[in-house]
């Protein structure tokens, strides 16, 4: 990148941006729910299908919507908020086609859930995506 005049270098870096405004709207035109977290457990990204549905039950904010939630797991046992997929990602652990049961008032929703956490050059947690399908 040093050997790069200025002229290439605004080319390269258009062509980044132009990347993530194509995977964004690749994301938000998937019709499962996908969420990526930052190490902390934060959202840092909810795609359309994610705050559409967060939005049809006036539950604004992603960082907050997980509380106003009850969750099951196929069995009926209910999960604490620990033992959700993207926590155990956090966590370091793979989570793959889980299902998981979404009560919210009279609302009960039945998901298939996998949650990867992904790490940096030095095995260092940076993030975690989320992907849920709905199969009710």
């Amino acid at each position: 990148m040093e050997n790069c005049s200025k002229e290439q270098q605004e080319h390269i870096n258009q062509g980044a941006e132009t990347k993530w405004m194509q995977l964004l709207t690749i994301l938000d035109n998937i019709n499962d729910v996908i969420s990526l977290y930052n190490c902390k457990g934060e959202v840092i990204f909810a795609n359309k299908k994610t705050l559409s549905l967060l939005n049809e039950q006036k539950l604004y904010d992603p960082n907050n919507a997980l509380v106003s939630y009850k969750f099951y797991d196929e069995l009926g046992i209910e999960l604490s908020y620990e033992n959700l997929p993207f926590a155990n990602a956090l966590k370091g652990k793979y989570i793959d086609s889980k299902i998981i049961v979404a009560k919210y008032n009279e609302i009960e929703i039945y998901y298939s859930t996998s949650a990867v956490p992904i790490f940096d050059n030095n095995g260092t947690l940076e993030y975690v995506v989320s992907i849920n399908r709905n199969i009710t």
